[in-house]
């Protein structure tokens, strides 16, 4: 079978790889897909995960272009997630994979 990827193309995917192969990044994606969400609701959603953990898969998520963060004045203070153009394209690549039969 002829493809039209490239070695580049192995190096892109081999990074989103390693990043989605991060403990419970599959997961956040999938909470996000909801639309915004709270730190404290990441929380609540997935017990196991420490708010450490949480901050530092955002970070990584927000270095990529996959997640934006907003936050909001007040008291207390406010900030909320959710996914940007590219994180839905990777979405939609989840989504793909739960069709691979071999997983099943």
């Amino acid at each position: 079978m002829e493809t039209k990827l490239s070695q580049d193309d192995a190096k892109r995917t081999e990074k989103l790889l390693h990043i989605l192969s991060s403990t419970w990044m599959s997961a956040l994606f999938i909470q996000m897909a909801a639309g915004s969400t709270r730190p404290k609701d990441f929380l609540q959603c997935n017990p196991g995960l420490s708010a450490k953990v949480l901050s530092e898969r955002m970070t990584v998520l927000r270095e990529n272009g996959l997640v934006e963060r907003e936050s909001f004045g007040g008291i207390p203070p406010r900030v909320e997630y959710r996914l940007t153009e590219e994180g839905f394209r990777v979405l939609s690549l989840l989504e793909r994979v739960k069709e691979l039969s071999f997983l099943n």
